[in-house]
């Protein structure tokens, strides 16, 4: 049997960038672009400029600076948007917030949230998220789910 490289490897270029939908449950999802992406490529030049002469030094950075230029990286070309999101400022608000860098970077700062971060970081450097495929796939499943029909799994 021959293997379709096609079928099982090709990327959804665009999602690479724009996003691939991470699900993270009652109908709320991040959009996460992958990791290492052009524009958070040249984001991360852009943020570690004014720490060049230090970094060449050989001096290293502070765990606040080290975080914050992560941080900041990962708001403004990783976590490009979400839905379905509330209570991100007050517990007890359950309107739905929407996406901005700047609310996306206090969220992923919040010590609350640590494990919420390492999970969008994970998502975005696993290839598989990205394969056509599961892009594919996940649309699918999405616009079922948004029909009002519930979809449960068969045995």
């Amino acid at each position: 049997m021959a293997l379709n490289l096609k079928k099982k490897f090709a990327l959804n270029v665009d999602a690479t960038v724009s996003g691939a939908k991470m699900d993270l449950g009652d109908g709320a999802y991040f959009l996460v672009a992958r990791w290492g992406n052009k524009k958070h490529a040249a984001l991360l030049e852009q943020l570690r400029e004014p720490y060049r002469d230090k970094i060449e030094l050989g001096v290293k950075l502070t765990d606040e600076e080290s975080e914050g230029l992560m941080v900041k990286g990962i708001a403004g070309g990783v976590l490009v948007g979400w839905g379905g999101i509330t209570g991100l400022v007050d517990p007890n608000d359950e309107t739905e917030v929407a996406y901005s860098p700047a609310l996306a970077e206090a969220m992923l700062l919040d010590k609350e949230f640590e494990d919420l971060r390492g999970r969008v970081v994970t998502f975005s450097m696993n290839a598989a998220n990205y394969r056509k495929a599961a892009t594919k796939a996940t649309e699918k499943n999405s616009s079922a789910s948004s029909n009002g029909k519930k979809n449960t799994a068969r045995t």
